[in-house]
């Protein structure tokens, strides 16, 4: 997950959480050990986590963030559409929960949103702003 609330550009390094133990070719990682991941912004933020620095040895560990969707990188609306998307499904989730009780509103409010927003300065600087307690994926992938 996110550790905090963060504005990213590109090449970035942004520090992650992990929620559970994880092993990386026999090395054991407890969980919430904070890993420090590179990103590259794209159509979606991709996250990279190259080595660990662990008990005084480095681990590399090739991991690449997976969005809950399964796909690569984290899924960031673009901030236009989000914010119409946004405003749409905050109709829809007002609307549902006076029609079926707060708990629906609760569970799609939960349910649409995202991680990540991207956005683009006046300057053209593309940037992913990321929300923290974000939960995602890290998988390992062969070396590059």
């Amino acid at each position: 997950m996110f550790v905090r609330d963060q504005k990213l550009v590109n090449g970035q390094r942004v520090t992650l959480r992990l929620l559970e133990d994880l092993t990386v070719d026999g090395v054991s990682i407890p969980a919430n050990t904070h890993l420090s991941a590179i990103c590259k912004i794209s159509d979606r933020l991709e996250l990279s986590v190259r080595s660990l620095e662990l008990g005084g040895r480095i681990v590399p560990l090739f991991l690449e963030a997976y969005d809950g969707d399964g796909l690569p990188g984290i899924y960031c609306p673009e901030t236009s559409a989000a914010k119409n998307s946004r405003r749409a499904s905050d109709d829809a989730i007002s609307t549902a929960g006076r029609t079926f009780g707060r708990l629906v509103g609760d569970i799609a409010n939960t349910v649409i949103r995202t991680g990540a927003t991207i956005a683009k300065s006046a300057t053209g600087e593309v940037s992913v702003n990321v929300v923290s307690g974000y939960e995602f994926y890290l998988v390992k992938v062969e070396k590059r």
